[in-house]
């Protein structure tokens, strides 16, 4: 069986993140990416927590869920 771990860290943005994985300020989030895979995400706009989270698990616009 194959597994997925998906991990969010809800308001990151690659320009923080960028500088802090060049530097090995995030080693573990490093070695999980460099044995996997990994995108940039869009988010819901207006960019609020609960609306994007329920869009992302659900596949669903904000409308369509009532969020």
């Amino acid at each position: 069986m194959e597994r997925l771990l998906v991990i969010g860290i809800d308001g990151a943005t690659w320009r923080v993140l960028g500088p802090l994985l060049e530097t090995d300020g995030l080693p573990n989030i490093k070695a999980v990416m460099s044995e996997g895979a990994y995108g940039i995400l869009e988010s819901t706009l207006p960019p609020f927590t609960t609306p994007a989270w329920n869009s992302m698990l659900t596949g669903l616009r904000p409308h369509r869920i009532g969020v």
